[in-house]
């Protein structure tokens, strides 16, 4: 994922700066904007990463991308009998189910009067469904 003034075409530029002006003992990196971070990834085998943002999704992509340093194997999900979290997700038939239209589905989805249409109504229902 990309925002707007992302840092990804930077990262090399940004090491050098790192390089020229701080100690060869740090051993913490602050990313004080982490927005999608690409820069605490690019630098989390060299240091112990703190990042920092004010959205949420940006907390939930350092959380998977920079906490995570192995390939979950879903073992709580396969307990329950989805073994491909993945294909489970792609192709449940949700319309069968009896999901309560939530927050995804009024606000992103053409469901309700204000006719958003970021997900079609089915895909808006499989994000809000808890």
């Amino acid at each position: 994922m990309r925002f707007i003034g992302s840092k990804t075409n930077l990262l090399e530029n940004i090491r050098e700066v790192v390089r020229e002006n701080c100690g060869g003992d740090n051993e913490i990196f602050c990313d004080i904007f982490a927005g999608t971070g690409s820069i605490s990834r690019y630098f989390k085998s060299d240091y112990q990463i703190i990042s920092n943002d004010i959205l949420y999704c940006a907390h939930v992509l350092s959380a998977a991308t920079v906490d995570v340093n192995a390939v979950p194997m879903f073992e709580g999900l396969k307990a329950i009998g989805i073994a491909d979290p993945l294909t489970y997700l792609e192709t449940a038939d949700i319309a069968a189910q009896d999901i309560p239209v939530a927050y995804c589905t009024n606000n992103y989805s053409p469901v309700v009067e204000a006719g958003r249409m970021y997900f079609i109504e089915e895909n808006a229902r499989r994000r809000s469904n808890p």
